[in-house]
């Protein structure tokens, strides 16, 4: 068995374990609508409807994977991006629960299903994704809207978990800690979707790469490193200079560009080849 079909498995445990605790979620929710304190609870209800909405796209992405085994698909991989950046966001907390003993009596098996669950599809995510291999077109895009188009979906994505992370405060967790925390997710959010996928969910949505200057795939260090310069003070006005090259750009001999244009007529011949060559070999 292949890793993709593998981690396409473990994608349908997840679709099937929010299936089965969707009539307890969508009561959980109402209960908080006719009392009132959904407000308290906005966070967790903003994220809920998120997964479910990329779960929902993931699978639109499976049916597609059915088709021509394309696990590189964008629906799939807007679950996979996200379902990575939950999986670190929320380690600590589920790394903390362990160690306190008052809070593991009384957690039942549900609770270590699905961290291991998570864990496991969080590492075939990583295995599967970060061999994905294409073409671009040398030309790196350049529109500003397009710029700020992924600024706009990805700040979207970070101030749901940045809610999250105020909720916290409520827990007694130090306002340092905390703002320590909102960093470290927002680093963790472009180094591990650009390094694992290319490609963060407003990138995804436009369908541009995050590739070296030559082309080549970026490594984690430069990936890492156009992470950090986005924290340069008023970097953010570097994209009003002209050829639009962001600091974090020029610092880390990286850019975002397009799909070559007959990669994906090139991805669905060699799918068809490669489905030529499985049914050759069963028939041997």
């Amino acid at each position: 068995m292949k890793l993709k079909e593998i981690l396409m498995g473990l994608f349908i445990v997840n679709v099937l374990a929010t299936l089965y605790y969707l009539p307890q979620t969508i009561e959980s929710i109402s209960k908080m609508v006719i009392e009132g304190y959904i407000i308290d609870n906005f966070s967790f209800v903003v994220m809920t409807f998120i997964r479910l909405g990329l779960t929902g796209i993931g699978v639109v992405g499976m049916f597609q994977f059915w088709q021509n085994k394309n696990i590189f698909n964008p629906y799939l991989k807007a679950f996979f991006i996200y379902d990575l950046f939950a999986f670190f966001v929320f380690l600590p907390s589920n790394i903390s629960v362990l160690f306190n003993n008052e809070v593991l009596e009384s957690l039942g098996w549900s609770f270590y299903f699905f961290r291991v669950l998570s864990l496991v599809t969080a590492v075939f995510i990583v295995l599967v994704y970060s061999k994905e291999t294409i073409r671009v077109n040398v030309t790196p895009g350049k529109k500003k809207r397009i710029r700020f188009f992924h600024w706009f979906i990805d700040s979207i994505i970070f101030i749901v978990f940045q809610y999250q992370i105020i909720a916290m405060s409520f827990f007694g967790i130090d306002e340092i800690v905390l703002l320590f925390a909102s960093y470290l997710y927002l680093i963790f959010y472009y180094w591990i979707s650009e390094t694992v996928f290319q490609q963060t969910l407003g990138k995804l949505a436009t369908g541009k790469y995050v590739r070296r200057e030559d082309g080549n795939r970026a490594g984690t260090f430069k990936i890492l490193g156009r992470t950090l310069s986005r924290f340069i003070p008023f970097e953010p006005f570097s994209f009003f200079s002209y050829p639009i090259r962001g600091w974090h750009d020029s610092i880390s001999k990286t850019t975002v560009y397009s799909l070559a244009e007959n990669q994906e007529l090139e991805d669905e011949i060699l799918d068809h080849l490669i489905g030529e060559d499985d049914d050759l070999e069963y028939k041997l």
